[in-house]
């Protein structure tokens, strides 16, 4: 009888010290309730002013380089989205695919992999404020995944002044033909477009991406202007 008491005590021992079974003291997990955007881009720097959007665990590279932006233009991106947000009730998440001096090949496989970690962490809406000119079938599987999961996909529709309907050669944005999938071109606020514009063709919406001031730098493109769109559009369907 005392053996079996003995053996008793020591697996309840052996249980609080090496199992997850007994340890009252462990921190629950936090779960984040807020709208999840996905920033695909150089990542971005914690600014004092961007901090309360950043999601809970909010920091993603797919470089390898770690998740600071060394370039800067992330951390722009993420600041002219945030603009129409509300912290209390959206949040982004980091996903960087871009480190300064990486040639554009290795960026397009970060880019797929950040995307299916995009789809996997459970965002509601994609910003992809770049582009490429290669067409690739691992690309437009990920994106149709993520369209086919109610996911809102926002795009650049590039900077080279082509009209797309005569030759659509700038991707993801000429992939992909949802409902959920926005490809968004530069104009100026009286209307006229911005000449470095793609437009036409799979373009839905156009934004005034000129000299946008934030993050602690000025940048001009379509990838401005997509990041004005994404901050309008999650506002305008989750107020």
């Amino acid at each position: 009888m005392m053996k079996n008491i003995l053996v008793a005590i020591v697996a309840l021992l052996s249980i609080s010290f090496t199992g997850n079974a007994l340890q009252p003291n462990r921190s629950p997990a936090v779960v984040d309730h807020r709208i999840r955007i996905a920033v695909i881009d150089s990542g971005i720097n914690i600014t004092p002013e961007i901090k309360p959007f950043m999601c809970v665990n909010g920091e993603e590279d797919m470089t390898g380089a770690g998740p600071k932006d060394t370039h800067g233009h992330g951390t722009n991106i993420a600041h002219l989205i945030a603009r129409n947000l509300d912290p209390t009730k959206h949040c982004l998440v980091s996903i960087k695919y871009f480190q300064t001096g990486l040639y554009s090949v290795y960026n397009l496989q970060y880019e797929i992999q950040a995307f299916k970690r995009a789809v996997a962490i459970g965002s509601k809406y994609i910003n992809l404020s770049s582009g490429g000119g290669e067409p690739s079938a691992e690309e437009i599987s990920i994106i149709k995944k993520a369209l086919s999961k109610n996911i809102r996909v926002i795009v650049a529709a590039g900077n080279e002044g082509q009209d797309l309907s005569m030759n659509c050669n700038y991707f993801p944005a000429c992939s992909v033909k949802d409902d959920n999938f926005y490809v968004v071109g530069n104009k100026y606020l009286d209307g006229r477009m911005v000449p470095s514009s793609n437009f036409n063709g799979p373009v839905r919406a156009y934004r005034t991406g000129v000299d946008c001031k934030a993050g602690g730098c000025t940048m001009s493109g379509t990838s401005q202007s997509t990041a004005i769109f994404t901050g309008e559009l999650v506002k305008q369907e989750h107020p």
